[in-house]
C-alpha cells in the first residue's frame, strides 16, 4: 500500500509543470528561518559596495479609478514599485492626520540595512527589519531623496515626490 502511494506521489512530482516561486519570495522565506539557525555562517563581505539608481516600474497615482470600489475621490495613499538589479522596492505613501507617512518593503536578496530620507530640511533614517520592511516618521509634502543602504549596495531614489 505505501509503495503504491509513494510511486503515485513521485509520478505527480515528475509531471508537475507549475511555475517556480520568484527568487525574491524564496529568499524572504529562507530569511525568516535565519534566526533559528544556531551554527554561525561564514559570510564573505564584499570589498566594494555597488551604488544603484532605482527605476520606477509602477506609480498608482497614474492609474485610473478602480470602478466598483468606494472612494472619496481624492487619493490619500499611493504605491510605487522601483527596481534596481535583483531588488524590488515597494514604497507606500499615505496621508495620516495631515502629514505623509512613507513605509515599504524591500523584496529581494538583502539582509539588513537602513533607509534614509533627505530634503526639505529633513534628514530621517530607520532600520530595515528582518522581513525587509521599514516605516519613516511623518513628513510634510515635498520632493525628497530616498536611499536604501545595505552592506552590499546602495539604492537611490533621487526625486521622490510626496503629496
Amino acid at each position: 500500500m505505501e509503495v503504491s502511494k509513494t510511486t503515485k506521489l513521485l509520478g505527480l512530482m515528475r509531471s508537475d509543470t507549475t511555475e517556480d516561486a520568484p527568487a525574491f519570495a524564496l529568499a524572504a522565506i529562507l530569511r525568516s528561518f535565519d534566526e533559528y539557525h544556531t551554527a554561525p555562517r561564514s559570510v564573505e563581505k564584499p570589498s566594494v559596495r555597488e551604488r544603484l539608481r532605482a527605476i520606477l516600474r509602477l506609480d498608482s497615482a497614474g492609474l485610473g479609478p478602480a470602478y466598483g470600489f468606494r472612494s472619496s475621490g481624492i487619493a490619500s495613499s499611493r504605491q510605487l514599485l522601483f527596481s534596481a538589479d535583483n531588488v524590488t522596492l515597494d514604497i507606500r505613501i499615505a496621508l495620516v492626520e495631515g502629514n505623509w507617512v512613507i513605509s515599504g518593503q524591500v523584496l529581494g536578496q538583502m539582509s539588513g540595512g537602513e533607509v534614509t530620507l533627505t530634503g526639505n530640511e529633513i534628514d530621517l533614517s530607520t532600520e530595515i527589519d528582518s522581513n525587509g520592511s521599514f516605516a519613516l516618521e511623518p513628513i510634510t509634502a515635498g520632493t525628497y531623496k530616498l536611499r536604501l543602504v545595505s552592506q552590499t549596495f546602495d539604492i537611490e531614489v533621487p526625486d521622490l515626490v510626496v503629496g
